[in-house]
């Protein structure tokens, strides 16, 4: 009975001691735990794509055909030629122009495909111009010349009409006009000679290198 007694005690002690209050955890953790995964790194973006500096240039528009420098006069008959803005005095000093406004009263080109050409025109205050040109004998190797022919005429500040014809070629520039100076007159005993020898009939007997020899190669009759 004891014994039996002695057991029994035991077994509530040890029960007692396996015993643990509320609430103490437990040293095992429950078999569903699962420890947390660190949160997946979020990833980096990527950089944008570089563009190649290299590469065609970019195309440009092909630049406009020049202008013809001639042609028709313009369709508003009343033109006005404006003056310099020192208004054509000369003094360098500027100003806004008060020299007279002069209307272009005619104005007229052409250029042909040979080369000739031709322009006319005539301004308000009297000035009148023309001329044309062509080319001389073209493909004469040695005989072709650029000719040039025209006129003008405008009034001297003293009133005086001035106009003038010309011709330019192979010889030179060649005007004429009432207003040209003209060489002094001949002397009369130099210009009685001279018809004395065309009436003789010119040189005779002419011999360079005669001792009798004027300059010139003329031989006169004693």
């Amino acid at each position: 009975m004891e014994r039996t007694t002695l057991w029994i005690v035991l077994l509530i002690g040890l029960h007692v001691a396996a015993a643990k209050p509320a609430g103490y955890p437990s040293a095992r953790p429950p078999a569903t735990y699962v420890p947390a995964k660190p949160p997946a790194p979020k990833p980096k973006p990527k950089p944008p794509t570089p563009k190649p500096t290299y590469g065609a240039p970019p195309k440009k528009p092909p630049p406009a055909p020049p202008r013809d420098s001639y042609g028709p006069p313009p369709s508003n008959p009343n033109q006005n030629y404006l003056p310099p803005s020192n208004g054509g005095n000369g003094d360098g000093a500027g100003g806004g122009g008060g020299g007279e406004i002069i209307p272009i009263i005619k104005l007229e080109s052409k250029v042909n495909t040979d080369g000739s050409y031709m322009y006319e025109y005539e301004t308000g205050n009297g000035i009148k111009a023309e001329e044309m040109g062509y080319l001389k004998n073209p493909g004469v190797e040695g005989a072709e010349a650029q000719v040039a022919e025209g006129s003008f005429s405008y009034s001297s500040p003293e009133g005086e009409s001035i106009s003038l014809t010309y011709i330019a070629d192979e010889n030179g520039f060649q005007p004429q006009g009432d207003h040209l100076p003209t060489p002094p007159p001949i002397p009369i005993e130099i210009q009685e000679a001279l018809d004395k020898l065309a009436a003789s009939g010119g040189c005779h007997d002419c011999d360079d290198d005669g001792g009798d020899a004027a300059p010139g190669g003329y031989v006169y009759r004693k």
